[in-house]
């Protein structure tokens, strides 16, 4: 016995160099490593906040649905059927058992398994996150560029006034004046998005086309102050100076010496205005009555239906997290003083 409990002790000693060796052969795996365990744990805690959050709200499923005629025996034989009587630590844990099972469990509100209910609405919410990135992405992009190439000039100052206007109004003000101009004062667009799944994607966008329109005035707006400060912080680097001396044209330098070496903070913006953008569309989804996965959470939360509203915050939770991970990610990997830990700029 001794002998083998050597030799597994040698085993992991010889597991743990090996793991050390990697992690100064390869340093960013440290920080990437604590950044993955902390988002691990980040959407853990998610999940217990939201459960907590809908157990001490007053009410529960049974109350909540219950109608006129509903008799209190009724509402007992509801919340038996659903294991309402079971402590909370003990229905918390049923249900992350199953989750790390893989069943998400079904919905007490639509009497169907959630995993596919949230596949639908998830995929809605893709259709206006996709839109509206298309189009955030290089307009932030561009008008970036051209505030940082005029620096100072009357663009510059006018753009920037203007993003810190819309970025002071909520996202529901901005939405429902889209609401008011297009939909009520000139009736261009509809102002709910109800339709069909087999509807042409033409007829599709054109009843989405409000949201769409809300998420990028909300969107667009920081990412384009992130991108345009990333910029003219590397045009006041010395190296810009001495490209200027040498007579190089303002264009020039911007997109082969500024660019080049603003992409990490300019990907890291990006990044995390698509968080933000997903965080957004909870409350667009909520005004023009969009069936996506912010109205299902919403409306599963006010019914009280559990396994329901856990899934939507752990997929929501998941991905916004997930982004921010990737931001994190680029951050660090962007970062010379990480990567080359031994090089002489450290």
């Amino acid at each position: 016995m001794s002998c083998l409990g050597h030799c597994n002790k040698s085993l992991l000693i010889g597991e743990l160099s090996k793991v050390n060796r990697m992690l100064k052969n390869w340093p960013v795996l440290r920080p990437l490593a604590g950044r993955f365990l902390q988002s691990i744990i980040t959407l853990w805690l998610v999940t217990v906040l939201f459960f907590l959050v809908i157990e001490l709200s007053p009410g529960d499923f049974a109350v909540q649905t219950a109608g006129q005629g509903t008799t209190p025996d009724m509402i007992e034989a509801t919340r038996h059927e659903l294991g309402l009587f079971a402590s909370a630590p003990q229905r918390y844990v049923a249900w992350l058992i199953g989750l790390l099972t893989g069943d998400l469990g079904t919905s007490w509100w639509a009497r169907r398994p959630i995993l596919p209910l949230i596949a639908e609405r998830l995929w809605h919410s893709a259709w206006l996150f996709s839109w509206a990135a298309s189009v955030t992405i290089p307009l932030s992009m561009v008008l970036a560029f051209m505030a940082a190439r005029w620096h100072d000039g009357r663009f510059d100052r006018a753009s920037s006034m203007t993003a810190l206007t819309i970025m002071s109004v909520p996202e529901f003000v901005v939405a429902y004046t889209l609401m008011g101009l297009l939909a009520v004062q000139f009736d261009m667009f509809p102002a709910y998005t109800m339709f069909a799944l087999d509807m042409p994607w033409s007829e599709r966008l054109h009843a989405s086309v409000l949201p769409i329109l809300s998420l990028i005035a909300v969107t667009v707006t920081p990412m384009f102050r992130l991108t345009r400060a990333a910029l003219i912080r590397v045009l006041q680097d010395e190296y810009i100076e001495m490209a200027e001396i040498k007579g190089l044209t303002r264009w020039r330098i911007l997109m082969h010496h500024a660019v080049p070496n603003a992409l990490g903070p300019i990907a890291n913006a990006i990044v995390l205005a698509m968080a933000n953008l997903f965080f957004g569309l909870v409350v667009i989804e909520i005004i023009f009555s969009y069936p996506g996965l912010g109205k299902l959470m919403v409306t599963a939360a006010v019914l009280h239906d559990v396994p329901l509203v856990q899934a939507c915050a752990l997929i929501a939770a998941t991905l916004y997290i997930g982004l921010n991970f990737v931001a994190d990610m680029i951050g660090i990997l962007a970062n010379p003083r990480i990567r080359h830990p031994a090089s002489p700029d450290r």
